[in-house]
């Protein structure tokens, strides 16, 4: 039988063990940082696309509804045309080609995917991004409909902002589910609340801070 200081002696002279060492060590921050968030969320319950505590419906509602009514308000003043809307999707699609050994280092660390499965979650967002960016405009234009009495009456369907989109991703695609919804939502002139898994928060505000990324920085700012 190897007793535990043997064995702990060979891993020390594994040609590998400081790499090894050093992904652990990693891992495990990461860790102790999600189980740091998991405690201050705890008894908390999604409610409309947000956080609310258990027992503390009627304040914390409000307190939502406050919220809500400023990001609505903050999407109305920003008076952006959906052509420019349709840049700034365009470069997040460019910046998440750019930087994509950033996000798939992120994917591989928080969920231990292969390194062709982060990469799987890259190209989605980034066909999603660029398919909206060239078509969202065509999408979401007036179009005539046949009226209820054809030939005597006239119908136009018309797309307006929804207003705020509440987005709920699960761990297990943390780039492609966190963004491929948000993509459509925010090109359409909605705002977007984001709640991510505990697991993989890390992905998530990466892309999140994206699209006001300096290229001249390794890190979004």
């Amino acid at each position: 039988a190897v007793r535990p200081e043997q064995s702990g002696a060979r891993v020390q002279r594994h040609p590998h063990g400081a790499v090894l060492r050093e992904r652990v060590g990693r891992r495990l921050r990461a860790a102790q940082i999600a189980d740091e968030k998991a405690e201050q969320l705890r008894g908390k319950v999604a409610v409309g696309g947000a956080i609310a505590k258990r027992g503390e419906g009627g304040p914390t509602l409000r307190r939502l509804r406050s919220v809500a009514r400023r990001v609505e308000s903050r999407r109305r003043a920003s008076g952006q045309r959906l052509a420019e809307r349709a840049e700034i999707v365009m470069r997040f699609h460019d910046l998440i080609l750019e930087r994509r050994d950033e996000a798939m280092d992120l994917i591989q660390l928080e969920t231990g995917k292969a390194r062709r499965h982060a990469l799987e979650e890259v190209w989605d967002v980034a066909l999603v991004a660029r398919f909206y960016a060239l078509h969202g405009e065509r999408i979401v234009r007036s179009r005539r409909r046949p009226g209820a009495l054809p030939g005597f009456s006239r119908a136009r369907e018309h797309h307006h902002p929804w207003g705020v989109a509440g987005i709920i991703a699960p761990w297990n695609y943390p780039l492609s589910l966190a963004v491929t919804d948000a993509i459509p939502a925010l090109l359409a002139g909605n705002a977007a609340v984001l709640k991510p898994d505990l697991q993989t928060t890390f992905t998530a505000l990466w892309a999140s801070a994206l699209p006001t990324a300096d290229t001249r920085n390794s890190t979004p700012t």
